[in-house]
């Protein structure tokens, strides 16, 4: 098969790219597989981690293969010119993705004042980016591509891209919950030859990587065309708002029946453990404020205080959410 060549993309079918940016345990991976049920869009995870996770550890497939012995991304990565990549020419990639898409390279990825080597690097990733998502529209014969890689210099990074429309759904859920969530002990199943967790992160990293994630986030807003935000406990109590969100971000036809979601076999590279079933129940997690204590919610909101009131959050504790009582008495 011959692969792909960046300018392929002049005559190529326009081609959208739904990011879903902002902090983890944000309902990113349920958002991306109810978008990515529609008639229009192909769902692919976190793409942002396909070179080490898919690519270098071979990890397991949103389909249930591991990545190397998924159908659809070999042909992906035999159109991009990806395929058999290995060695040393991986570990090229994955080294100058961490030269571009990070934190400390925002300034560059949302100016066009750019130093000349990081141009060099900048251009080089992006090529790959570029031929990596022609290859998925044209495999998958979808034109909008939904990517939950959440970090918001992948998103600048994105922006960047020349002949894509980006489309940014920024996800918001209360800095306390998001700092139990990511307390909370979860199992990997996607790497499939050892028992292995989730990262936990600690109060304060949560605090502030909530804060930044949230306000970068915001940032892009500048470089894309369509930018919405989305708050967690709004869409988990009113699962019908998944189809305004579905009309803003121009996806068609998504397969939520009130709130039950049966997801079309999903190729996602990485998120939440969810992607895995085979039926998902839109339902929101408030074991946060029964769990939480108070010294850390106290913490959380004083580090946290002005993002809070910025989106819309009270500072005070809330009473117990009606799901979390009715898990209680059962």
């Amino acid at each position: 098969m011959t692969h792909l060549k960046t300018q392929d993309l002049v005559t190529s079918p326009p081609i959208t790219i739904v990011f879903i940016g902002g902090f983890g345990r944000s309902g990113s991976t349920l958002t991306d597989l109810i978008l990515g049920s529609g008639s229009n869009t192909i769902s692919v995870g976190e793409l942002r981690y396909m070179w080490e996770r898919g690519l270098r550890d071979n990890q397991l497939c949103g389909c249930g293969a591991a990545f190397h012995d998924c159908p659809f991304w070999s042909e992906v990565l035999a159109l991009s010119g990806h395929a058999g990549l290995a060695g040393k020419e991986l570990e090229h990639i994955i080294n100058l993705q961490k030269r571009v898409d990070m934190a400390k390279y925002v300034p560059q990825l949302a100016t066009k004042v750019k130093s000349s080597s990081f141009q060099t690097r900048y251009d080089e990733f992006s090529d790959h980016l570029v031929r990596l998502y022609q290859a998925i529209a044209q495999i998958s014969g979808k034109d909008t591509i939904i990517d939950s890689s959440k970090h918001f210099s992948y998103g600048y990074l994105l922006a960047g891209l020349e002949n894509f429309t980006l489309k940014v759904a920024h996800l918001i859920r209360d800095s306390r919950a998001s700092a139990y969530s990511w307390s909370k002990k979860v199992e990997r199943p996607e790497i499939h030859w050892k028992k292995e967790l989730m990262p936990r992160y600690s109060l304060t990293h949560s605090a502030l990587e909530w804060s930044l994630s949230n306000l970068l986030t915001e940032g892009i807003k500048f470089m894309s065309p369509v930018y919405k935000r989305y708050k967690y406990e709004e869409l988990m109590d009113k699962p019908e708002l998944f189809f305004q969100m579905a009309g803003d971000l121009g996806v068609k036809d998504i397969a939520l029946e009130q709130n039950l979601l049966s997801p079309k076999e999903s190729h996602t590279v990485a998120g939440n453990p969810m992607r895995f079933k085979k039926q998902i129940e839109v339902r929101g997690d408030y074991a946060w404020q029964q769990k939480m204590t108070p010294a850390h919610f106290r913490f959380i909101t004083a580090a946290t205080s002005a993002v809070l009131l910025r989106y819309g959050y009270p500072l005070t504790r809330p009473g117990i959410h009606k799901e979390q009582r009715q898990l209680s008495q059962t």
